[in-house]
């Protein structure tokens, strides 16, 4: 008898699993990327957001990082059903074995940790009436725009084109409260956007956008604490617990003619963000109500010629020039990862580690002004290079470790360069350098704060990244 039963299920899984498993088209992808910190000559200002001060005694060190996604997509129906799962490892650093910035690792002796992040999760249908509109709910990428919001978040986005224009209309939600009492008034976060991309003529693409973000809390709760002392904790999603009302609208371009391209994106944000106690750059907190006001605009330029090509890419985020009003005049994103800086920015390819991760630094805005080249020197070998000078577009004001009163609004001059080589298709070296000739803004940021920066910026990083 056990005979025959052995027997049945081996002629169940010979005649019914391959028709189940050719009813779903699985596609396996990852994204397995070592980083290396090379060397730089002030470690401590890249460490996950925040960064510094920087130390006249100078923090050398190498490591090494592992970030590795893998995500299966799952469907049927000739592709209109579709279900994403992906995972992320990391970043692991080569060696460490104990919880660093909030987060467990298992670098060290026999890989022990809890180090796997859900990055998405989502299922993507079309309409069964209407197979140009579309559904997808989950963890998903949104890609509102670059500047202000494009990272993954969790909720529900009906899509769909007419003709070449497309849409998204979308409800996110970010973060959850959940009442506990009758008469607790305070709500979830929650956001409603919408996005049209269309072509006003040939050569030239545009979409217009609108998110707003509401959050009501209960009069009786604290205030969210929120400091400027670290560049990146002047974001929406740091201020999630506060009481939020907030709208931006925005219009973002491209277009080319011949060898000349171009982009740019225009956003303006509104609204009030309240019950929150905001410690400014002097040290000097403020609880209470704020109103927000701020806009931010990009423009690049560019031209190719051959296997070159020259770029200048300028943008403006506005900044706060009052602390001691109630008013918030600096552009605030939601949640972005921004890398044209290597010393400031996710530049590094150690992208885990850095100072911000925003187009701006804290409430005082951002003016960058760049000039970049690239070469594609073969199929597999591409180099560059960029200098841009960055400024705050309000002066940081400050007190200095002599009890001086300083205000100054210049970074400094960045240079940097990389180069990429393939490898094999799918496998990527590169490395990369920079170097910041830091002006006095940066002295805030120093462990000598005396009204004069004294500590430029050296990094080089690398990354062997495998991707299928």
């Amino acid at each position: 008898m056990k005979k025959v039963r052995v027997m049945l299920v081996a002629l169940f899984c010979m005649l019914v699993v391959p028709f189940a498993l050719s009813a779903a088209d699985i596609q396996v992808h990852g994204d397995f990327n070592n980083r290396f910190m090379l060397g730089s000559n002030h470690d401590e200002w890249f460490n996950g957001g925040g960064g510094g001060p920087l130390d006249k005694s100078s923090v050398y060190n190498f490591w090494g990082e592992a970030k590795y996604r893998l995500w299966t997509d799952y469907s049927t129906n000739e592709g209109k059903v579709k279900g994403v799962w992906a995972a992320e490892f990391g970043g692991i650093e080569y060696g460490k074995d104990t919880a660093s910035v909030g987060k467990s690792n298992a670098g060290g002796f026999s890989g022990d940790g809890i180090n796997i992040e859900t990055r998405w999760l989502y299922t993507d249908f079309k309409l069964p009436w209407n197979d140009k509109l579309g559904v997808k709910m989950g963890l998903f990428a949104l890609k509102l725009n670059k500047y202000y919001w494009a990272e993954t978040q969790m909720g529900i986005q009906l899509y769909g084109n007419l003709g070449s224009t497309k849409f998204i209309l979308g409800w996110s939600r970010p973060h959850e409260y959940r009442n506990t009492t009758h008469d607790d008034d305070t709500s979830s976060l929650d956001s409603f956007y919408a996005k049209v991309d269309f072509k006003p003529a040939d050569n030239f693409k545009m979409n217009l956008w609108a998110d707003y973000s509401y959050r009501n809390l209960d009069g009786s709760a604290a205030a969210v604490a929120v400091t400027a002392k670290q560049g990146e904790w002047y974001e929406l999603k740091r201020m999630k617990d506060a009481d939020i009302s907030v709208i931006a609208l925005g219009a973002s371009g491209s277009f080319k003619s011949g060898d000349f391209f171009g982009s740019f994106d225009f956003i303006y944000e509104g609204g009030s963000i309240d019950q929150v106690t905001y410690t400014d750059y002097s040290g000097v907190g403020k609880t209470g109500d704020f109103d927000l006001n701020a806009w931010f605009a990009h423009l690049d330029l560019g031209v190719k010629f051959g296997n070159a090509k020259l770029k200048y890419t300028f943008w403006y985020a506005s900044g706060d020039d009052d602390a001691d009003d109630s008013d918030f005049d600096g552009f605030m994103s939601v949640d972005v990862d921004i890398c044209n800086s290597v010393t400031l920015m996710e530049g590094v390819y150690t992208d885990d580690d850095y100072f911000v991760e925003t187009p701006y630094i804290g409430d005082k805005g951002f003016i960058m002004n760049q000039l970049s080249l690239d070469y594609k020197a073969s199929k597999k070998l591409q180099v560059g290079t960029s200098v841009m000078y960055m400024m705050l577009a309000e002066d940081v004001e400050y007190i200095d470790n002599n009890g001086k009163k300083q205000s100054d609004d210049s970074l400094g001059f960045e240079v940097n360069a990389y180069l990429k080589y393939k490898l094999y298709s799918n496998l990527e070296f590169a490395v990369n350098a920079a170097y910041l000739f830091s002006d006095d803004a940066m002295d805030y940021w120093e462990v000598d704060c005396d009204g004069n920066a004294d500590e430029d910026i050296f990094v080089s990083t690398a990354r062997i990244r495998y991707k299928f």
